[in-house]
């Protein structure tokens, strides 16, 4: 199949996706990747640019998880994260909070609560 004609299907395909399909993305990410090593090898440069910018495209258009996005965020943004969602916090859990890094700095075991509201 040529480049011209994937790049036309993979855009087709695109539109008519819902933006919650993460698995989609990371598998035509994958396919276009391998695709990548194989013109890389048979020395197609213009194939190399397009794929690129098909990569490039994929993963504009991929959903973000909350998590990904904390995970390259520099210290100081995660700082302003966590200090945004430690204000909107009921003055209850704010307190739980305080108390729960005081225990953690005083080197004390920290119970940490599972999803269900219990502790593990």
């Amino acid at each position: 199949m040529s480049i011209r004609r994937y790049s036309k299907q993979l855009k087709r395909g695109l539109e008519f996706l819902e933006l919650e399909d993460r698995e989609y993305y990371a598998i035509k990410l994958a396919e276009v990747r391998d695709d990548l090593v194989d013109c890389r090898a048979a020395g197609k440069s213009t194939a190399i640019a397009v794929l690129h910018r098909l990569e490039v495209e994929l993963k504009e258009k991929a959903p973000v998880d909350e998590l990904d996005r904390l995970e390259v965020m520099d210290p100081t943004e995660l700082m302003g994260v966590i200090t945004d969602a430690v204000v909107q916090l009921p003055a209850v859990l704010q307190d739980e909070l305080r108390a729960t890094l005081a225990s953690l700095s005083a080197g004390q075991v920290v119970k940490m609560p599972t999803k269900k509201g219990g502790t593990k």
